[in-house]
């Protein structure tokens, strides 16, 4: 990992912890890449179960304050799963996913595992980050498959919609 992306993985993880130590002191994160404007993703695992995964596409935010709106969300917005509680905190894993800008979907360029999918029309949307295809043991087309089916979108819809691709690096703790 790039010194970047550890002060990154540390900056979620103090940020995680502070939801739950209010006393403790989180300072603001030093390397110029954390006044960049990105898309991040958190991902909350407990037990090696999904605890909750929310995030933001583009962000009007740098990630120096985007990353603990994000950890915040994830630990108690997400709505698939209740608030994470503070007995079970400190069993919870982070990892957090920094998003390049979306480009249009290109079959030839893509990459299982470095790229992830966002397709959306005027109804709905869906997204997949690049790890969910790993984990999953999918090809192409069923990662394309089943984003569209987490954007609930009929085959009919699915012709009409926007498919884009993003690279993305997700960082977690071993």
């Amino acid at each position: 990992m790039t010194s970047f992306e550890l002060e990154c993985l540390s900056y979620a993880n103090r940020c995680f912890r502070k939801l739950f130590e209010p006393r403790l002191t989180v300072s603001l994160p030093l390397h110029s890449d954390f006044g960049l404007k990105k898309g991040v993703f958190i991902t909350l695992k407990h037990k090696g179960d999904l605890r909750g995964c929310i995030g933001c596409i583009e962000s009007d935010l740098p990630l120096k304050h985007q990353i603990p709106n994000m950890v915040a969300a994830a630990a108690f917005d997400d709505p698939r799963f209740s608030s994470v509680e503070s007995e079970e905190w400190c069993d919870i894993n982070l990892s957090i996913t920094i998003l390049d800008p979306m480009l249009p979907f290109h079959f030839d360029d893509f990459i299982i595992g470095r790229h992830g999918l966002f397709v959306k029309n005027s109804r709905t949307s869906g997204l997949l980050l690049p790890q969910v295809a790993v984990e999953q043991g999918w090809d192409l087309h069923s990662f394309i498959m089943h984003v569209f089916e987490k954007a609930h979108m009929s085959a009919a819809e699915g012709a009409e919609s926007d498919l884009y691709m993003f690279a993305a690096s997700e960082l977690h703790s071993n």
